[in-house]
């Protein structure tokens, strides 16, 4: 089952379904070869204009208890989400906290129904504005907004907030489990999209095992790189 939809995004997910859909990601998604795992051929890619850094305003990334993913946390407050342009022309001291991650656009609905099932319960799809490129410097003062984009984002249900612990770390939490990650992605895709396993359990396949059914890391890993130097 996947993530409940947001009220508040309800009408504008109805009304955007269909080819050529956006997602925000912050965490695993990042790294393009659980996507590949995850969508095959269908894996937005830097090459192909579909993955391309982007960040949000108004949301914290917080690392789970007992996970190497992480959850987006709405932070409330003067330039919460929903915000839109205004949150860039806050002063430093009110500014929103600013989560780095990647945008993949092009999603068919096979691929967005695929990721909802990914994702699972533990969060709900919202609506919100997503700017591209990198985070300015708080102290920044730009003659305009960033460019932005409404997408979908996974944010953690506001019910599972006990879980969480401080900030999130690509490079400490899950670069080091990144093979083992992207063997369990091809089991769960394997299986036709269904949870029979705990993701975070070691005692899956090896790499090695998944290693025809996955891409391996290139040098240069796009976006997912730039993120991940900011992420900690």
């Amino acid at each position: 089952v996947g993530p409940r939809a947001s009220g508040l995004a309800t009408a504008a997910m109805a009304s955007a379904r269909g080819p050529g859909q956006a997602v925000f990601v912050y965490g695993s998604l990042m790294s393009p070869r659980v996507l590949r795992a995850l969508l095959g051929a269908a894996a937005p890619t830097a090459e192909t204009g579909t993955f391309r850094p982007a960040w949000v305003a108004g949301f914290r990334r917080r690392a789970i208890r007992g996970r190497v993913y992480p959850a987006l946390e709405r932070v409330p407050g003067p330039g919460h989400a929903g915000a839109g342009a205004a949150a860039a022309a806050l002063p430093e001291s009110l500014e929103p906290p600013r989560v780095p991650g990647v945008l993949l656009s092009g999603l068919s609905e096979d691929s967005l129904d695929k990721l909802d099932k990914f994702e699972d319960d533990d969060y709900e799809r919202h609506v919100v504005p997503v700017y591209l490129g990198v985070p300015p410097a708080a102290a920044s003062q730009e003659a305009a907004p960033a460019p932005h984009t409404d997408a979908f984002v996974y944010v953690w249900r506001e019910s599972l907030r006990d879980l969480l612990a401080g900030e999130w770390s690509w490079a400490d939490q899950f670069l080091p489990v990144e093979d083992t990650y992207v063997a369990n992605c091809v089991r769960f895709a394997a299986a036709g999209y269904e949870w029979t396993f705990d993701i975070d359990d070691p005692r899956s396949r090896s790499a090695s095992e998944a290693s025809d059914e996955s891409v391996a890391p290139t040098a240069d890993s796009g976006p997912a790189a730039a993120t991940a130097s900011s992420s900690s």
